[in-house]
């Protein structure tokens, strides 16, 4: 007897508790564990626990408003604020002190992002422009530095809080995109340098996220666009319920999967935008939303200092419920991938499983599995999207079982 079920354990929204009421501007989970958040008045909130707790910072300059942050891991967080001058400042002990690393008169920084997944305290960021060109910069060896990445400002145009997406690997593969007030999303790869990509009928472009190097969507202050070959192409998706800006975006874990924020509530479809339902509503407006980089949870942040906190279904498809004989695992396909693969396994009884991927170090890259399951033979998928080309390995851990296989990313 075969079914096709996605397992829904623990998947459901839930409130946190932030302990603040103002507003807060900007999330980045490492995991599913450890997330940072950054707000007005120049509050940082961490959480360690995947939200049991969170704890306030010392703040980097209470006299300015956050808006955005970058957490490398539990220890390292980058968070820029602006006025007439702007700052970014970075951490490294959790949050108990931080040192300004940049200042610039004008130039509002929208965005910082990690772009290399070989250099982890790589970071790219994008700014409001200042005499005549973009504020961009990237911190090499040397500083920041923003050789490489010029781009002059078209008009009057400027950028958004958190209106950037980056795709992360080696800069040969790095691809990045921001959003922009003046009909256009701009992206960069190391071939082309920065790209003009028109949005029609979408003045205003606040939110990015590509699940897929081809497929992305756009969110703004009138919809949703969508394109399917990197950007080249944008065009309107219908039919997008609620009302007022779309300034989240974040994908799932199954292929059609996406989340929006708009206004008090969240939206969630599995088919690339054909239907939508609607997944919490909340008082507070929300502000940003974004998707765990090694995880599989989603944390969205409100104007009250309102968190969401959604705990996802962790992608394993039970393809056969009929006892198979003995525990196996079985070779990913396709293999080599870019940048999805499947991994299949069987059980003959019911055993607490673990399912983990390793870099070519021994470094464990995300935990797929981690659950008792029932006997019978699953299927998981996992995108890797945001991990550069290499060898890596998958090892299924059972009370009784364990076998390691190797498989291959290129992009």
């Amino acid at each position: 007897m075969f079914l096709a079920f996605v397992s829904m354990a623990n998947a459901q929204w839930s409130e946190q508790t932030s302990g603040l009421t103002t507003t807060l501007y900007s999330v980045s989970a490492v995991d599913n564990d450890v997330v940072w958040i950054c707000g007005a008045g120049g509050k940082v909130l961490r959480t360690i626990n995947g939200g049991t707790n969170w704890n306030l910072t010392v703040s980097p300059n209470s006299s300015l408003d956050l808006y955005n942050i970058w957490g490398v891991d539990a220890n390292i967080a980058y968070v820029t604020g602006s006025s007439s001058t702007t700052y970014v400042y970075r951490t490294a002990n959790g949050g108990g002190s931080w040192t300004q690393i940049f200042s610039q008169v004008g130039g509002f920084i929208n965005a910082i992002h990690g772009v290399s997944l070989n250099e982890p305290e790589q970071m790219i960021m994008y700014g409001d422009p200042v005499g005549g060109r973009w504020s961009i910069w990237i911190n090499n060896p040397g500083g920041w530095d923003s050789t490489g990445f010029y781009l002059p400002q078209t008009g009057t145009e400027t950028g958004y809080n958190n209106a950037m997406f980056a795709i992360r690997g080696p800069q040969s593969n790095t691809k990045i995109w921001f959003g922009t007030n003046n009909t256009r999303i701009y992206k960069w790869t190391l071939s082309t340098g920065w790209i003009s990509q028109p949005t029609p009928g979408q003045v205003n472009s606040l939110a990015i996220v590509f699940p897929e190097e081809m497929i992305g969507f756009g969110g703004g202050s009138t919809g949703l666009l969508h394109t399917s070959n990197g950007g080249s192409i944008w065009s309107d998706l219908p039919g997008i319920p609620g009302s007022g800006s779309i300034n989240g975006l974040a994908y799932g874990n199954s292929i059609g999967e996406l989340f929006l924020s708009r206004g008090t509530s969240i939206y969630r479809t599995t088919s690339f935008g054909v239907n939508w339902a609607v997944e919490t509503t909340q008082t507070g407006t929300y502000t940003h939303l974004q998707k765990a980089r090694t995880g599989y949870n989603l944390w969205a942040i409100r104007n009250n200092g309102g968190i969401s906190k959604y705990t996802a279904p962790i992608g394993i498809k039970s393809i056969s419920s009929e006892v198979p004989q003995s525990f196996s695992l079985s070779q990913n396909y396709p293999n080599p991938f870019n940048p999805k693969t499947i991994i299949n396994f069987q059980l003959p009884m019911s055993n607490f499983v673990k399912l983990i991927v390793y870099d070519m170090m021994g470094r464990e890259v995300t935990t797929l599995v981690n659950e008792k399951l029932n006997p019978g033979t699953y299927e998981v998928d996992w995108n890797a999207i945001n991990y550069p080309s290499g060898v890596y390995f998958y090892k299924l851990q059972t009370e009784s079982f364990s076998e390691t296989k190797k498989m291959v990313l290129v992009k």
